[in-house]
């Protein structure tokens, strides 16, 4: 899936879109130790590719969803407007 992908998400319906805008970033922290009593936290910034950002068409509000909930949609599919699926008042 690329960031602009149109999508369906289980769990909202059958028929609205939403645009794939990425996946969430979360950070870890950890010891690292040196002995001694001595060592520093380290921060590690990365994507969890389990959860997505998602964009409801129409919106703009963001949510954020499982991945394994989502369905790829071709753009002729739904309302570019309203976002509702086999609606294609706005293309």
């Amino acid at each position: 899936m690329q960031i602009g992908d149109y999508v369906r998400v289980t769990g909202w319906g059958k028929g609205i879109a939403f645009q794939f805008c990425g996946h969430p970033k979360d950070v870890k922290e950890f010891w690292v130790d040196l002995g001694d009593n001595n060592g520093f936290w380290e921060t590690d910034e990365y994507e969890d590719d389990s959860r997505a950002i998602v964009v409801m068409v129409g919106d703009d509000r963001k949510f954020t969803v499982d991945t394994l909930n989502l369905a790829l949609l071709n753009r002729s599919d739904f309302c570019g407007g309203c976002g509702q699926i086999g609606h294609n008042c706005e293309d």
